[in-house]
């Protein structure tokens, strides 16, 4: 059941997130997961349940795997349900093979406030890599799906500023590698098991500053793999191709 939180402080509300999304995730068997937080600093605005499904809806990026924001008319699981003061949508997919399937949970404030907690799409594939070129799109679709979001809620002209945090757990005895065979890395571990990286940023920087933005949001959990060093032209190169729609 949804934490009824109408009457929670923002940090209250994340927290109360967390709690609901971290105890289904590690009942399903996940391990590793990508946490995500939007939180307006002006928070005088509301906004109804119908008008944050629609942002959501609308800023989805479908360019690779799972999208931030996924919502699925089709599929119960995925459809945005009401609580009390915003939506949610909780869902699972499951492999019955060596891989696991997914986990997401995501949940929208009516206050415009953004909480994502998911599983990492490497776990499809590999239950012991962090893909290098997988987490930098997902660091480039996490900026810019921010961008839309407070967009499409109508906030472009007032070029809110929002505080977001990404953050990994899990990651102890993870190998960093790359998913793309033409984009070599030396493979390493980390002692590691959690990397926090919060900014605050004007959502008109985001377009314009995608590539160094993505840079300073996936960097600290390079550091943490034996201060692996990604070049800014490899940077470049992927978020480009992302923007272009493709994933490389």
């Amino acid at each position: 059941m949804f934490v009824n939180d109408s009457m929670l402080s923002p940090q209250e509300w994340f927290a109360a997130q967390y709690e609901r999304a971290h105890e289904q995730f590690t009942k399903s068997g996940f391990r590793t997961y990508m946490e995500i937080k939007f939180s307006l600093q002006n928070r005088k605005k509301h906004f109804d349940q119908q008008k944050l499904t629609e942002a959501v809806e609308k800023s989805q990026i479908h360019t690779f795997g799972w999208p931030i924001g996924i919502i699925m008319e089709s599929d119960e699981q995925f459809r945005p349900k009401p609580a009390d003061n915003g939506i949610y949508v909780e869902g699972k997919t499951e492999r019955k093979d060596i891989y696991k399937g997914t986990y997401d949970y995501w949940a929208f404030n009516c206050n415009g406030d953004f909480y994502q907690l998911k599983s990492i799409y490497e776990d499809t594939k590999n239950t012991i890599a962090i893909f290098f070129n997988t987490r930098i799109v997902r660091v480039a679709e996490t900026l810019l799906f921010c961008e839309k979001l407070y967009s499409n809620l109508g906030l472009a002209d007032e070029n809110p500023w929002v505080d977001i945090e990404i953050n990994y757990f899990g990651l102890k005895g993870r190998l960093l590698r790359s998913s793309n065979f033409t984009r070599h890395i030396e493979r390493r571990f980390t002692d590691e098991n959690e990397v926090r990286t919060k900014g605050t940023v004007s959502i008109d920087w985001i377009s314009p500053k995608i590539i160094e933005l993505t840079e300073q949001f996936a960097w600290p959990l390079f550091v943490v793999y034996e201060h692996c060093g990604i070049d800014y032209e490899i940077y470049e190169d992927i978020v480009t191709d992302f923007i272009h729609g493709k994933v490389t």
